[in-house]
């Protein structure tokens, strides 16, 4: 009798773990929409079939249907009444894949800061790529998410520091202070001093004053009478954070 029930569990997990082989099949040849309707077809006799699902959440989002995928991922969510980790890490590091090759900026960049965040490792070499980029913004993004990682990266993270884009030479001066600070105290000192945009001045203002630069006293003193309240708030309290003001308790 045991050994009877024990078969038939077991017979039942490999018809399970059949049921989606057609449907992965069709999705690795690049068939995502026989992919999804073949998945679609096991679902309608196995409901609550995972793999089922899984394909054809991961067919809807290859198919870049966003609606599909949140429609699949929400009906099999109520099948399994919790959510499945392994597949929203999945989704989330191909939707964050697409992203990269999306011709948007605001998408990539934001994609990039977000791999960047998480450390993504298996979207390193898609960072990478956007080194490249015909956008300064977007490749000083990648430059500085990859500083250490690839050769090129810093050369790229110097040469937009320089960038004729004044977002570009911020997103830049943001990373460079965040990845290798005291090593990057002579360009920022030019950008606080230097830089016509007011934005790019407070950001290398800024990272002066978090590695407690000491040789920046001057140029931050210059500051106190730029121009930009922005500016000088914070050359204010980049002077004190380096003990030469009179925030020095900050």
């Amino acid at each position: 009798m045991r050994a009877a029930a024990i078969f038939l569990v077991l017979s039942s997990v490999a018809a399970c773990a059949g049921r989606n082989k057609h449907s992965v099949a069709l999705y690795e040849s690049g068939d995502y929409a026989g992919a999804a309707r073949v998945a679609d077809e096991g679902l309608a006799s196995h409901p609550a079939d995972r793999g089922l699902w899984q394909m054809r959440v991961r067919a809807a989002l290859a198919l870049g249907d966003a609606d599909g995928v949140a429609r699949s991922y929400a009906s099999y969510r109520g099948q399994r009444d919790t959510d499945d980790p392994e597949l929203l890490k999945d989704l989330a590091i191909a939707t964050l894949g697409q992203a990269l090759a999306s011709p948007s900026v605001r998408l990539k960049i934001a994609a990039i800061e977000a791999v960047s965040a998480a450390e993504i490792q298996s979207l390193a070499d898609q960072v990478a790529e956007r080194l490249g980029d015909e956008d300064d913004r977007v490749a000083a993004a990648a430059a500085t998410a990859v500083l250490r990682g690839y050769p090129q990266a810093p050369q790229v993270a110097s040469e937009m520091l320089r960038s004729d884009d004044p977002e570009a030479r911020r997103i830049a001066v943001e990373g460079v202070g965040k990845k290798v600070g005291a090593l990057a105290v002579i360009d920022l000192l030019k950008l606080a001093g230097n830089d016509p945009d007011a934005r790019v001045r407070r950001a290398a203002i800024h990272w002066l004053g978090k590695i407690k630069a000491q040789e920046a006293g001057d140029v931050l003193e210059r500051q106190l009478r730029h121009t930009d309240e922005g500016v000088r708030a914070a050359a204010a309290t980049a002077l004190a954070r380096i003990g030469k003001g009179d925030l020095a308790g900050l």
